[in-house]
């Protein structure tokens, strides 16, 4: 395919079912079919030798990456299929157009990156971890109290009084939030699953995010050297190269 294919998202499952030949095929509509040819990804009512390749890159990924970023905007999420020679990037034009676009897998660190955004930020005078329970950090995350008040719950909630300070700042810097998951299965058989998740406070630097299973968050102070080293864990040596 092209770099880049513009795809209404009413036509990927329509080419998922002529790229399999399944029985459900009579069920697509020749307006469906029709549009899939004029992308040239199905010709003569079957889909055609791209739109084959295309839907095996996407259900015979080997690596799967889903990035997920939230702004101040609606949640940005987007998803890379790879294999060690091929990848493909998925995601949102607006609520009726999916971009994919082919890429080189050598390039997926340098694409994470750009996704979210990674940049210097300046680093916090200070390094440590703080762990907050679900409903206090509920409460205070997303600005729905004053300042004083979001201290208040903190403290009271168990949160030393010089961390409490520390985390409302970097919640009120607040550029972006982003978690980068992959899962994998290696040329070996092997299997593998990484989670990433980064609070990126902009003037307040960067802040590892972690949910605890009893419900708890932790948030380590980080750097923009911890970031990246955390982002290379999400694409395994075999597929791509490593950020530097």
């Amino acid at each position: 395919m092209a770099d880049t294919l513009l795809l209404p998202r009413p036509l990927i499952p329509a080419l998922m079912v002529l790229a399999a030949d399944g029985a459900g095929t009579a069920s697509i509509s020749q307006d469906a079919i029709s549009r899939l040819e004029r992308l040239g990804l199905a010709c003569a009512g079957r889909a055609s030798g791209l739109g084959r390749r295309l839907v095996a890159d996407m259900t015979e990924a080997s690596l799967v990456i889903s990035i997920e970023c939230h702004t101040a905007d609606l949640p940005f999420r987007s998803t890379i299929w790879a294999r060690a020679s091929s990848a493909i990037w998925g995601r949102p034009v607006d609520a009726d157009v999916f971009e994919l676009r082919r890429i080189d897998p050598i390039e997926l660190p340098l694409l994470l990156a750009q996704i979210t955004d990674v940049g210097r930020r300046p680093r916090p005078p200070f390094s440590g971890t703080i762990t907050v329970p679900a409903a206090p950090l509920e409460a205070v995350r997303f600005g729905h109290h004053d300042t004083e008040t979001s201290f208040g719950i903190l403290v009271a909630a168990g949160v030393e009084p010089a961390w409490a300070d520390r985390l409302l700042i970097a919640l009120d810097h607040r550029r972006i939030e982003w978690t980068v998951s992959s899962v994998w299965t290696d040329p070996d058989g092997g299997h593998g699953m990484v989670e990433v998740r980064v609070l990126d406070a902009g003037p307040a630097g960067y802040w590892h995010v972690h949910a605890n299973d009893d419900g708890t968050t932790t948030y380590t102070v980080g750097s923009l050297q911890s970031v990246m080293r955390a982002m290379r864990r999400t694409v395994p040596e075999w597929c791509g190269a490593a950020i530097s």
